[in-house]
């Protein structure tokens, strides 16, 4: 089977998960399974630094994400400090697993501009970035900067 998602370029970034890979990433989820007792609701994904499932956490539908690399175990961080405010709310965390709620199937931003709405896909990421940028009542995690 293969799973992805298109690059910036509308490139594909897939990967290829064989019965070794869907044995490895079952191993992988199996105790954050147990743990916040969710129950899988679709096929796993792979992306270059983390690998995600999705999940229903009672009747919730939710991500479960799992990073391979440090710099997305930051982003859990990030997540959480958001609290929801303009970023999937994030339902629970540990180390490298972050399970957040998951986006309901609907319009897309890029259907919006593809349909001649330009302007409402303008507005709505505005909105997103003033809440991700509204001040809080503590300092944001410290993150990997930019520019090293």
């Amino acid at each position: 089977m293969f799973y992805g998602a298109r690059g910036d370029r509308g490139m594909s970034l897939v990967t290829y998960i064989g019965p070794r890979t869907r044995g490895d990433l079952a191993l992988m989820f199996s105790r954050h399974l147990k743990r916040w007792k969710l129950t899988p609701d679709g096929e796993p994904m792979i992306a270059p630094s983390s690998r995600l499932l999705p999940v229903r956490s009672g009747g919730v539908r939710a991500m479960l994400k799992i990073a391979v690399h440090g710099e997305e175990k930051l982003g859990s961080l990030l997540m959480n400090w958001w609290n929801g405010q303009g970023a999937a709310r994030v339902l629970a965390y540990e180390a490298d697993a972050l399970l957040m709620e998951r986006a309901a199937d609907g319009t897309s931003l890029g259907d919006l501009a593809r349909n001649n709405r330009d302007d409402e896909a303008s507005r709505i990421i505005c909105e997103v970035v003033a809440r991700l940028h509204a001040p809080r009542g503590r300092p944001p995690p410290e993150l990997v900067p930019l520019m090293r």
